[in-house]
């Protein structure tokens, strides 16, 4: 447990044809240890198929720069999709 310094970078709702795109870009290291840094990186698209259902695709990667455990790799990924409904009219 230590200090630590982060930054945080957060684009929301960017417009692509009738799509959008949000993504949130995050990096950062403990102050004591420099070598021990992180980046995280979080995508997701909304593709509209109709006035309520929408297809949702995200995909998170995250990168740390020490090894915690050793089955652990040092970069893990995670892909998911889904389908949205909007009550609201």
């Amino acid at each position: 447990m230590g200090a630590a310094l982060g930054l945080i970078l957060v684009g929301r709702e960017i417009p692509i044809g009738g799509s959008r795109l949000a993504i949130l870009f995050g990096g950062g290291s403990y102050l004591d240890d420099w070598n021990d840094g992180f980046a995280l990186l979080d995508t997701t698209i909304d593709i509209p198929l109709s006035r309520r259902w929408s297809w949702s695709n995200s995909l998170v990667l995250r990168y740390q720069t020490d090894t915690v455990i050793k089955q652990n790799p040092n970069l893990s990924s995670v892909f998911s999709s889904r389908f949205t409904f909007k009550f609201a009219p």
